[in-house]
Formats: structure tokens, C-alpha cells, sequence
């Protein structure tokens, strides 16, 4: 009766252990440790952006274009090394800037956050100009400072020769250098903002009016976590996009590069889920470093404009070689896949398992060692060895 009871218990047992594992309550194995998405594009990365760890890669070190956002580099230095208030002239050089543009003309003054702005915001290819022409006195020096700015981040597999990233042979990156950058950029609060706004209005002197400019990085209307960066495209390079993103303490940021059949806004939701799924909950942050800008112009030598907030201690941050996957996270997993499987292993040997003790008629199943008993039945005694004993 008592076995019978029992595994009655480990049936009703098990039929709620599969219930609670089916609906969700109870993580199952899967659950624990999603598979990777799959990423339509020629490359693609995804880092922890509090440590530098990389949580996803698909050909991180291939040499790509970075179309525009190459502006995310532009805007950096410029916010290190110019003040925001700064009226910046417009020279000559705008009017051959192709592709996305807010109409400059040479001799107009426009702030140096309005630039900016147009250059997050719309992608405008004359504002990178500007921009290069304010911070460094032309382009060819600018570029000079994005190498060694981009080294100083941790890139060391790129080269840029330009401010906007208009298409150029010598002009190129990786995934995974991009992720640096866009790393490195994230920690200035002021570029975090920028590049996480939505709209914003800038004056148009030439028509008496204000250009609209509206953020063309879908990805902050499409994400519920997005808090930035910004999306970049050109024939040669196709559909590229640094997008970050911040849940519950966790922050991360993807690189999707040479895009094939215009998913990349759903890859990037794809990997930011993963990337939350998968990343550490608790982490000691790793600093990307500070006043990278300041100082490599001092290095190169260059006179650039003032900073508004100088550099203390710049302190140059080095890439993790190889990053694993955090020990912590796979054994949580680990634990919380086997719970289910440890409850019902446990209850099985303990519904099948021979009782202690059991009543046989007159007798009681004991575990003393046999001895000789004198037993009297009908009249007749008998000397037998048994492990049973009288009640």
C-alpha cells in the first residue's frame, strides 16, 4: 500500500514538473542557453559594452566598407576635442561632398552641436566635412587623427581617409574595430545623447528657415532597449548599422556589416535579444579608456581646437584577445536546466526503493542478524534460522 502510494506521488509529481518545464515557469535547457540567431550579412559582432566581451561573431576581422558610420569616429574626436558652442565656418571643401547632404554653402556659420547633429541625425556628408575642417584645418589631417584615435580605441585592423565615409579603396574597417569604437564613444555622455535623439533643428540662414533634421537610425523606434548609434549605407557597402541597446543593467552594441536582403533591423533586434539572454548579469566594468583624442593630436602634433573638457590621465584600453563566454552565466544555465532533471531523479529512487520495514502476517521484516528460533505451532515446536521475528 505504501509503494503503491508513493508512486502515485512520483506520477503526480512528474506531470507538474513537465507542466510548469512547458509553460515557462520551470526554464528548461533551451531556455537557459539560446542559440545564436542567424545574421544576414557578410560580418557581425555583438559586445558587452560594460567590458568589452564579445557575445557573438561572424567573420569579426573581415575587411569591409563602414559607409556612414564612419560619422561615429568624426563626431567622437570633434566632441573631445572642440567646444559645442563653437561657431564653425564653412569652407569651400563642403560642396564635394556627394551623397546625403543639408545643403551648405561655403561661408556659413553653423554651430559645432548643430553639425554635429546634422551628422547623426541625417547622415549629412557636408557637415563630416565641416566638421574635419573645424577640429583638425582639413580633411587629410582629420584622417591622420582617426588612425591613431582608432588605434588608441583598440582598432587596429582599420584605415580612414575621410570624415563622412564615402567610398574609398584605402578607406575600410572590420566588425569588430567598429564595436570599439562604438564602445568607446558610448562612454562619453554627451555622444550617447546625440546619437539616441530624435528629431532636432538647426538654422537654414540661406532660406530663412530651420532644417528638420530626423534621425534615420530605425532602430530606436523599432527596439524597446535602443539607445543608439547609427546606420550607414553605399552600394559598395550595402546595409551597415552600429546599433547599442541597455536592459536591465546590461548594455550592448552590434555591428552588422554588408547587410544582404534589408533585415538588418530585425538581425539587430535578433542579436540584442541573445545578447540579453546570454550576457552576465553582474560584471566588473572595464574602462575604454579616456581623452583618446587629446591624446593622439598630441602625438601626431597637431593643432586642433580647443577641448572644452581635457583629458586627465588618457589611458589608451586594450581589446580582450579571444574573449570566452563568462563562467558564471553557462553555469547558472547549466544549473538551471538540471534542477527539473535532479527533482525527478531524486523522487524516482525514492517512490521505488525498498522500505524499511514491511509486515508479513505475524511477522516483521527486520534487519538483526538470523539466529536460531524455537517457534511451537500446533503442538510441535521447530528450531529454524530466519530474519523474521515474532511482533
Amino acid at each position: 500500500m505504501i509503494a503503491r502510494a508513493r508512486w502515485v506521488a512520483f506520477k503526480i509529481v512528474l506531470a507538474i514538473v513537465i507542466g510548469l518545464t512547458a509553460t515557462g515557469f520551470w526554464p528548461s535547457a533551451a531556455a537557459a542557453a539560446p542559440s545564436p540567431p542567424s545574421v544576414r550579412a557578410d560580418a557581425a559582432i555583438l559586445m558587452d559594452l560594460r567590458t568589452g566581451q564579445v557575445l557573438y561573431s561572424m567573420r569579426p576581422d573581415a575587411r569591409e566598407y563602414p559607409a556612414s558610420t564612419t560619422k561615429i569616429l568624426t563626431g567622437l574626436i570633434a566632441l573631445e576635442l572642440g567646444r559645442l558652442d563653437d561657431l564653425v565656418t564653412v569652407k569651400s571643401d563642403v560642396l564635394k561632398a556627394d551623397g546625403t547632404s543639408i545643403y551648405l554653402e561655403p561661408g556659413e556659420q553653423e554651430t559645432l552641436r548643430d553639425l554635429l547633429y546634422a551628422m547623426f541625425l541625417n547622415s549629412a556628408n557636408d557637415a563630416a566635412v565641416a566638421v574635419a575642417d573645424y577640429v583638425a584645418g582639413n580633411t587629410t589631417d582629420f584622417a591622420r587623427l582617426m588612425n591613431a584615435v582608432a588605434a588608441k580605441a583598440g582598432a587596429t585592423k582599420s584605415n580612414f581617409v575621410n570624415p563622412n565615409g564615402l567610398v574609398d579603396k584605402n578607406h575600410y574597417t572590420t566588425a569588430r574595430d567598429l564595436a570599439l569604437i562604438a564602445r568607446y564613444a558610448m562612454h562619453n555622455p554627451t555622444f550617447a545623447a546625440m546619437v539616441s535623439t530624435r528629431t532636432h533643428d538647426m538654422p537654414w540662414p540661406e532660406k530663412d528657415d530651420e532644417r528638420h533634421l530626423i534621425n534615420q537610425n530605425h532602430f530606436l523606434s523599432r527596439y524597446e532597449y535602443a539607445t543608439g548609434v547609427k546606420p550607414g549605407y553605399t552600394t559598395q557597402a550595402k546595409d551597415t548599422l552600429v546599433a547599442s541597446a541597455s536592459k536591465d543593467g546590461i548594455d550592448l552594441v552590434a555591428v552588422i556589416m554588408r547587410a544582404n536582403g534589408g533585415g538588418i533591423w530585425t538581425d539587430a533586434e535578433r542579436l540584442m535579444d541573445y545578447g540579453f539572454a546570454v550576457a552576465p548579469k553582474t560584471v566588473k566594468a572595464v574602462s575604454p579608456g579616456d581623452g583618446l583624442a587629446v591624446a593622439a593630436a598630441k602625438e601626431l602634433g597637431l593643432q586642433v581646437a580647443s577641448s572644452s573638457t581635457p583629458a586627465v590621465n588618457p589611458t589608451p584600453s586594450t581589446p580582450a584577445a579571444n574573449p570566452q563566454p563568462d563562467g558564471g552565466s553557462v553555469w547558472r544555465g547549466v544549473i538551471k536546466a538540471g534542477l527539473p532533471l535532479a527533482a525527478l531523479f531524486g523522487l524516482s529512487v525514492w517512490a521505488v526503493r525498498r522500505p524499511r520495514a514491511r509486515r508479513r502476517g505475524r511477522f516483521v521484516m527486520s534487519r538483526r542478524p538470523a539466529v536460531p528460533r524455537r517457534v511451537t505451532h500446533g503442538g510441535r515446536t521447530y528450531v529454524h534460522r530466519s530474519i523474521y521475528r515474532p511482533r
